[in-house]
């Protein structure tokens, strides 16, 4: 009885390992990558206080990019990614988009969107997300 109570309980370990490990890893800038996920547009209380607009906060509003799985972002060396660190389980990121370059007359908030670019932590109050992706390229993706 006891051989199987450990068997059963290395197999759930082993289970809850191999399903830690599926995330699908980026790494941080100077990597650039693609990914795809819906449209998001969120409003959030800005300066001076970043608490509520009630109380004369400013008002921000940011793009998303959310996942449809959660990923890993791993750090890379120290002398490249400003004391960045690995971030796990990573299922929305904060776009900052330069829309002098990205054409947006196809993008539908809510629709499925591929994004290429930079990953970076957050750095301020203005970045939402623990991470974020600097777009040089956003597309619409047709189901």
């Amino acid at each position: 009885m006891r051989f199987l109570k450990l068997v059963v309980i290395l197999f759930l370990f082993l289970q809850a390992f191999c399903l830690a490990e599926t995330e699908k890893s980026f790494h941080f800038n100077p990597a650039v990558v693609e990914l795809v996920g819906k449209l998001e547009i969120q409003t959030f209380s800005g300066p001076p206080g970043y608490q509520s607009e009630k109380n004369g906060d400013q008002t921000e509003r940011g793009w998303f990019l959310r996942l449809s799985e959660p990923i890993t972002i791993v750090a890379n060396s120290p002398s490249t990614d400003l004391g960045w660190q690995t971030e796990k389980s990573v299922k929305i990121l904060h776009m900052v988009i330069d829309w002098d370059h990205i054409k947006a007359k196809d993008l539908v908030v809510g629709g499925l969107v591929r994004v290429r670019g930079k990953l970076f932590n957050r750095q301020n109050g203005h970045h939402h997300t623990r991470v974020l992706v600097e777009a040089s390229e956003l597309k619409r993706v047709s189901k």
